[in-house]
Parts: C-alpha cells; sequence; structure tokens
C-alpha cells in the first residue's frame, strides 16, 4: 500500500499522470491492481459510465473502498468493472482498453509474472492504446519468480527493457516523480509515445510540500534532446545579433560536422579564422577565396564580410552530402561550391585519384584550409599543396591548419596520457603520431586510426617538402593548444605567401 501519509499522493499523482498523457471520460480504462481505489476513486467520477475496469485479488479491499470512499450512488451512475482473478488476465471483461495503469505492481513479481502480464496487456490495449506502469530499477536483478508481496523487488533497467520488448510493445521512461519507484510508458505504436522534447512537461513535480520537494529538483534538460535545444536556440539567439552579422549563418548542430560540433566552438573557430582572414589579406572586399575541405561551411561564415558585391568564395569538398548542404544553405550568388570527387580513403574512399583543382592558374587572393592537411597522405600532400600554390595570385596567403611534429610536439611526448588536455577537451594520448603513414619517413598517423587519413601529423621535414614542390614560403606560425600550450587554435596554423 506505501506509506499511510502518502496514501492520497499516491493516487493523485497516477491520475494527474494519466490526464496528462491523454486520459479523458470517453476512454476506457483497466486499473490493474486496483486495490483500495486510491487512484480508483479518483478515475471512476471522472469517467463516463461503464468506463472504469479494476482487476484486484483481494475483494474485501474493494468492498471496503466503495462503502468507505466512494458511496452507492456513485457506483451506480459511473457503474465501474470489478473482476478478482489472480492470474494477471486482463481478457475477463471482453473489452480492449485505451489505457492500462500499473501501479506498484512490478514491484512485487518475478520476471515471469511481469512477463505475463505485459503480453497481457498487450493482448488487451488497443492499437493506440498508452500502459503507464512502475518498477524498481537497481543495480541487480531479481532472481525468484511468482508473487513476492508483502516484498520489494528491483530490477535492472536493461532487464526491464528486454521483457517489455519481448511483449512486443515500446516504452519510453517517464521523468514523471515517483518517491520510490520509476514510470515507464509503454505502446504498441511507438508514435503514440512523447518525444523527448515533450517529456519535459511530464515531470510530476509538487509545489508547498516539503516531503515531495525532491520532485522539485529532477534534471529536465536531460529530456530535451540537444537537437530540439539547439534548433530552438539558434531562431532566438539569430534576434540577439547586433554586431557579428555572419553568425546568422551558423547550421544547426546536424551539420555542423568536422571535428567542430558544439555550437559555442563553431562561433569561436569563426571568428579566429575571420580575424586571420583579415590580416592576411591585402584588401578587405572583393576577395576571391579558395576553401579547401570547406565541409558545412564554418570558413563560408568567417570568409563572407570579405567578399564584398564583386568577390565569390569557392568551397571544394570530397563529401558530395557537405556540397548539398552548403548549396541549399548559403547563397549562391557568392558562395560556389564543388565536389571535388577526389579520393581520400577515410572520406572519400570511392573517389577518383587526385583531380586537379578546376580553376585557372594565378586566381585566388587567398586559400584556407582547415584541417584538411591533417587528413592527407604524403603523395596527396604534395599534390594539393602544389595545386594550392598554382590557383594563387601572386603575394597572395593561404592559411593552413597542422599536427607539425616539431620540438614543441616532442617536448610533450612523456606528458601525454588519459588525462583532458590543459587547453583542449581530449584526451593529451590521442594526438601522438608514432605510426608512419603508408611508410613515409616524414608523414605520421596515431596507432587509432584505422586508416592514416582519420589524423596525420608532418615532420618538420615534410614541411619542407611541401616548400619546395610549391612557390610558396612561410609568412607566420602560430602553435597550436594540441601541444599543451596556449594557442590561437587547436591545430597549428601556418600563413604561406606566394612569392
Amino acid at each position: 500500500m506505501g506509506p499511510p501519509d502518502q496514501y492520497d499522493f499516491m493516487g493523485a499523482t497516477q491520475f494527474r499522470l494519466l490526464c496528462a498523457l491523454g486520459l479523458r471520460a470517453h476512454h476506457r480504462l483497466l486499473d490493474f491492481g486496483c486495490g483500495s481505489l486510491r487512484a480508483g476513486k479518483l478515475f471512476i467520477p471522472y469517467l463516463d459510465k461503464g468506463n472504469y475496469f479494476g482487476i484486484e485479488p483481494a475483494s474485501w479491499l474493494i468492498k471496503e473502498a466503495l462503502r468507505k470512499e466512494l458511496g452507492k450512488d456513485i457506483i451506480r451512475i459511473k457503474q465501474p468493472h470489478f473482476n478478482h482473478n489472480r492470474d494477471f488476465k486482463t481478457d475477463v471483461f471482453g473489452v480492449d482498453f485505451d489505457y492500462i495503469l500499473a501501479q506498484s505492481i512490478f514491484s512485487h513479481a518475478g520476471r515471469d509474472l511481469i512477463l505475463k502480464a505485459l503480453k497481457n496487456f498487450a493482448r488487451s490495449l488497443k492499437s493506440q492504446g498508452l500502459i503507464a506502469a512502475t518498477f524498481i530499477e537497481g543495480e541487480e536483478d531479481f532472481e525468484a519468480e511468482g508473487w513476492i508481496y508483502p516484498g520489494i523487488v528491483s530490477y535492472r533497467p536493461a532487464t526491464i527493457e528486454r521483457c517489455i520488448e519481448e511483449a512486443a510493445l515500446c516504452f519510453v521512461r517517464l521523468p514523471w516523480y515517483h518517491p520510490r519507484q520509476s514510470w515507464y510508458l509503454l505502446a504498441k505504436d511507438k508514435s503514440k509515445l512523447p518525444s523527448r522534447e515533450q517529456l519535459a512537461y511530464l515531470t510530476g513535480a509538487v509545489y508547498h510540500e516539503p516531503f515531495f520537494e525532491e520532485s522539485l529538483k529532477k534534471d529536465l534538460l536531460g529530456f530535451y534532446s540537444y537537437r530540439a535545444l539547439d534548433k530552438a536556440y539558434l531562431e532566438l539567439d539569430k534576434t540577439h545579433l547586433l554586431r557579428t552579422r555572419n553568425l546568422r549563418l551558423i547550421p544547426t548542430e546536424e551539420n555542423r560536422r568536422g571535428g567542430k560540433y558544439a555550437y559555442g566552438e563553431w562561433a569561436h573557430v569563426i571568428g579566429i579564422f575571420q580575424t586571420l582572414i583579415y590580416q592576411n589579406l591585402d584588401k578587405k572586399e572583393e576577395n576571391l577565396i579558395l576553401d579547401m575541405g570547406c565541409g558545412t561551411g564554418l570558413l563560408a561564415i568567417a570568409s563572407e564580410p570579405f567578399l564584398g558585391e564583386k568577390g565569390a568564395y569557392y568551397g571544394v569538398d570530397v563529401r558530395l552530402e557537405d556540397i548539398e548542404f552548403c548549396s541549399r544553405h548559403y547563397d549562391s550568388q557568392k558562395f560556389h561550391f564543388i565536389d571535388l570527387k577526389a579520393k581520400n580513403p577515410h572520406y572519400a574512399p570511392l573517389g577518383e585519384e587526385k583531380p586537379k583543382l578546376p580553376f585557372e592558374d594565378d586566381f585566388f587572393d587567398l586559400v584556407t584550409a582547415l584541417s584538411v592537411w591533417t587528413h592527407l597522405s604524403e603523395e596527396d600532400s604534395l599534390f594539393y599543396f602544389s595545386e594550392i600554390s598554382r590557383v594563387m595570385k601572386r603575394k597572395a596567403r593561404a592559411i593552413v591548419t597542422f599536427f607539425l611534429l616539431d620540438e614543441s610536439y616532442e617536448k610533450t611526448l612523456p606528458l601525454r596520457t588519459k588525462e583532458t588536455g590543459k587547453y583542449h577537451m581530449t584526451e593529451k594520448n590521442r594526438w601522438v603520431f608514432n605510426k608512419k603513414a603508408y611508410g613515409s619517413g616524414y608523414w605520421f598517423c596515431p596507432e587509432w586510426a584505422e586508416v592514416p587519413e582519420e589524423a596525420i601529423g608532418l615532420k618538420e621535414e615534410a614541411l619542407q617538402l611541401l616548400l619546395k614542390e610549391s612557390s610558396l614560403k612561410i609568412c607566420r606560425y602560430y602553435p597550436g593548444n594540441w601541444k599543451e600550450i596556449p594557442g590561437v587554435f587547436f591545430q597549428d596554423v601556418v600563413i604561406f605567401e606566394k612569392e
């Protein structure tokens, strides 16, 4: 029965929950294990005549409740139905139900009875119906069978899930407050279950009652998906933009890729590279900018202020999915996106071998490459470095990021443990480049990389080879914070100029 001082609350919270889930007077409700009608005394007056069905083996409990809690007039008017079978049968009334309630039943039952009850529920539930049931979750499973009352039993969430699935039902775990147990909502049709966003409204919070103040402490963010929060936030945030117009172009989370997922990190990196772009352009408008490995347009956003009326941004990538998104998302008059169709074992294993960039010589004022040369083998690295040199105007600059395996990197090797980085949120030992990439002497990858192109670092000799194969020289070098030092960006940033 539960604590006597919670008797009225436990009835009321069940009534509140089912009404919040859509129960209305015309629905049929099965109150399974209805006991002394602590919830039934609220449901019976509410529901239309003949729509309340209660199953309770202890017939005396119902008789006492009808006499002391409801009275003959309510019974005559509402005509509830009762059955006293002990076999967990639910077909005894000859009708199907819109809602089935099983509060504090499975906290006294072995798995055999739980499964039997759930299968019977499924058979007696309408196709669009819902089942609200409670379980006690624990770290271990109760192993005995049968009816355990007044004993109390618990099950691991994974075991509860298996029982529900074995009964051919789907479910969500509800955040609805219960002092001792957890609410589960089950259905035949998954689409009838509330979404994660909707679950946040089903808290069962109780105000002005110190005994239940725990109900006010639920972490509701856990019932919102990041996608839903992000979408709502971006729509609101755009109305508050004042000094950074181009941030309106940041896409929602499903289209933020390339190792930078969080909205805040996108805004941060856009700001970094917008500054670097500004610093490395002779004229600040009407520029032609090439972005190698444009992804879903992070540097397109950073480039927008420098295009003016006659300038243009060209993004190339090997992922057709990203190119198609960008073509939809960005203004086609200023932004142009090209599927390079190049082969990359990590990003595009079915691509072609090293197609040339589809641009004429000496065309661009600036080239950017954010986290591109960190995914290129020695052969591809040399080829495309020569290509960006070819398409750059004389005195034009290129902003390229690397994992440079220089002396400052070597100094960090003894410190590279599983600890989170001092200036970043990845494990320090993730960035140990100790395996030759395809046998190269100067291009390396980490042990965890299934193919080298997942992450590639370059020794200083590799950088010299790139310069030798191009008409570029180094203007500036900004070490990245992946080296466990303060940095402009996570990766190393190198600024090149065409001689």
